[in-house]
């Protein structure tokens, strides 16, 4: 399995979007290769590490794609690391049509199995179940980075540029996530947490001058 788990709710992305659907074929216009990705390791301006790569087609952008910005941290979920550890040393010299979550197999001809969502889903699923937890879908990583992102205390502004949404389209997600989110997960973090990105979404919409429609209408 590739480090895909990591990466997918930093950056705020579908499964879909990182794996592929078909292991036999591989779609340069969907699914993102090597080449397409031209993964960066580099630093900014004020030392902060970070890993930039492109893919070729989002579930909101289509075919426009996302370029993907992830910065580093001190723990066992930095993804920069995570990304150099998949690339680097496990799988290293794969090809530059590979997808850019495949993993070395010595057993297939092509040296590489790419990583299909069904599969990876399946891998996860089987983990969690064992630890007790409920199957979760493809988007939850999605919807996961978004809030623990926000219970960091990140700008609500830098998640909306980093998930891909406009102002108007995240404070609508957001607001349909409040309501979904399952207690179970919802009790699991301090209630004042929540004010508090409840909080800084309020000023969010009011310093962008955002009017939501009625849940009602």
């Amino acid at each position: 399995m590739s480090r895909t788990p990591q990466i997918l709710p930093q950056s705020l992305k579908f499964s879909g979007e990182l794996t592929v659907t078909s292991t036999r074929n591989i779609n340069p216009l969907h699914d993102v290769t090597i080449l397409l990705a031209a993964v960066s390791f580099t630093r900014t301006d004020s030392e902060i590490d970070v890993v930039y790569f492109g893919i070729p087609w989002t579930k909101t952008t289509k075919e426009k794609g996302a370029r993907i910005r992830l910065t580093a941290r001190e723990d066992d979920l930095c993804p920069r690391r995570t990304l150099e550890q998949h690339l680097l040393h496990a799988n290293p010299n794969l090809p530059p049509h590979a997808p850019l979550f495949a993993f070395k197999d010595d057993s297939d001809p092509a040296g590489f199995t790419p990583l299909a969502k069904s599969a990876f889903l399946s891998c996860c699923n089987e983990i969690w179940a064992a630890a007790g937890y409920v199957a979760l879908h493809g988007h939850s990583f999605r919807i996961g980075g978004t809030v623990e992102l926000l219970l960091m205390g990140v700008d609500p502004r830098t998640v909306a540029l980093t998930g891909g949404w406009s102002s108007l389209a995240f404070l609508l997600y957001w607001h349909r996530l409040d309501e979904l989110i399952p207690f179970h997960t919802h009790t699991a973090y301090k209630s004042k947490d929540f004010r508090h990105v409840r909080f800084a979404l309020a000023s969010f919409q009011i310093a962008e001058n955002i009017t939501l429609p009625d849940s009602n209408s």
